[in-house]
């Protein structure tokens, strides 16, 4: 209880701009994890698209943002991680706008338009993941960062809880209240429209946050020209994409298997969803303890090994009490370890390369959910959904034990608090 109420002093005395950043942050839970997570997949299902375009176009998003990744983080290291940041938030809000609008097109015209507008969307979501992090880091104090970011994974947690509600329930009541006038797909629609003004609303908080002078112009002076740190970003890179392409072969059809795999119902799958995105909330006050301790490196490892486990008990119990108990246990292991990795990356660089670790997280990222959506699509009629949960069992091994060997084989050992920097 203690720990609790000195965490939450902490939060109170974080500073306004921090405040404002993560409050912004807070949308993408609300609506790309909670009602997007839930209800974009079965929105495209319900107007008769297969799971291989499902897959398809998922992989051509991620492509351009993975392609997009990297001029992002130019964008914010010349112009400012803040103003990269807010148009981010807008060109995700105009892209989501022209998406959802696509079924108002004749039939033949549908592919391409999701292709297209999918597109516009993922130009803007690198600028978004790209520079909040370098952001977050340039305004929080450095005794206030662990603070900062745990709020930020809890907050998230708490928007993706409501989100995912929401997504489970508003389209039952919506068809209810047209007396049928909606069909499933109109439905899941209207409640998908939120993230217009949602993003609009981020835009705006980063807008009345205070800016952060840009990296290139903090450079300038310098004479000495640093190498970049090719063997750790190397290493990072095939890293995170392990632990992502883990979590990814479980999250991004886990609502198809809950509805044709397990059928269980819309507001049912909303509720797991929910409830998923909750439980880091209320075990966050623990996170900066446990960083603190350990080191933000040994927490996010072994999130993924404890990950490991509970993916396989899902392959092998395919029932919803399993599914849903292993999904609630997966997405607070997912919340820690996302929250450690953001920190690890930032501190074991020096300032000058910490926008170029988060595109490279970026661009593992979106490769990681492009591969989870064009191969999964293709196996899951091969092998099922057991096969394709093992698969992310195996990667998420995998990125353990590559952890391990490099920690072994490193000349200097990296902890959450490495004091060299690369």
């Amino acid at each position: 209880m203690q720990k609790t109420l000195t965490y939450l002093l902490s939060i109170t005395k974080l500073d306004r701009s921090v405040l404002l950043n993560i409050f912004a942050y807070g949308m993408i839970g609300l609506i790309f994890v909670g009602i997007q997570g839930v209800l974009n997949n079965l929105y495209l299902i319900e107007l008769n698209l297969d799971l291989s375009f499902l897959g398809s176009l998922a992989a051509s998003g991620m492509l351009i943002w993975a392609a997009f990744s990297l001029p992002a983080g130019m964008i914010g290291a010349r112009f400012g991680t803040r103003a990269a940041v807010i148009a981010g938030f807008v060109l995700v809000s105009v892209g989501l706008l022209l998406y959802l609008s696509v079924a108002r097109l004749p039939r033949p015209l549908w592919e391409t338009g999701f292709y297209l507008t999918n597109a516009l969307t993922y130009i803007g979501a690198p600028l978004v993941a790209v520079n909040g992090t370098p952001y977050l880091m340039g305004v929080a104090p450095e005794r206030e960062r662990n603070a900062a970011f745990t709020l930020l994974g809890a907050l998230m947690a708490f928007t993706a809880f409501f989100g995912s509600l929401m997504a489970g329930f508003l389209p039952g009541v919506l068809i209810r209240a047209s007396n049928g006038g909606l069909d499933q797909a109109g439905a899941y629609n209207a409640v998908l429209w939120l993230g217009v003004p949602a993003y609009l609303v981020s835009a705006l908080l980063m807008f009345k946050a205070r800016s952060v002078p840009p990296v290139i112009e903090q450079a300038q002076g310098t004479v000495e020209k640093i190498r970049p740190p090719w063997d750790l970003l190397l290493f990072l890179g095939i890293l995170f994409a392990l632990q992502f392409m883990s979590e990814n072969f479980i999250f991004f059809f886990y609502n198809i298997y809950l509805d044709e795999g397990l059928s269980i119902p819309t507001n049912q799958i909303g509720t797991i969803f929910a409830v998923g995105r909750l439980m880091p909330f209320f075990i966050s006050p623990l996170l900066p303890l446990v960083l603190n301790r350990w080191g933000a490196g040994r927490v996010m490892t072994a999130g993924y090994m404890l990950m490991a486990i509970f993916i396989l008990l899902m392959a092998r119990i395919p029932t919803w009490q399993v599914a849903a108990a292993g999904f609630i246990l997966i997405s607070l292991l997912s919340s820690f370890g996302g929250t450690a990795r953001n920190i690890y990356s930032q501190e074991i660089v020096k300032p000058r390369w910490r926008t170029t670790v988060t595109a490279l997280i970026s661009i593992c990222l979106a490769l990681s959910m492009g591969v989870a959506g064009m191969v999964g699509g293709r196996i899951i009629p091969i092998i099922g959904f057991s096969g394709m949960f093992t698969i992310g069992a195996a990667l998420a091994l995998l990125a353990v034990l590559l952890y391990s060997t490099w920690q072994l084989m490193s000349s200097h050992r990296v902890t959450g608090k490495t004091q060299i920097k690369a």
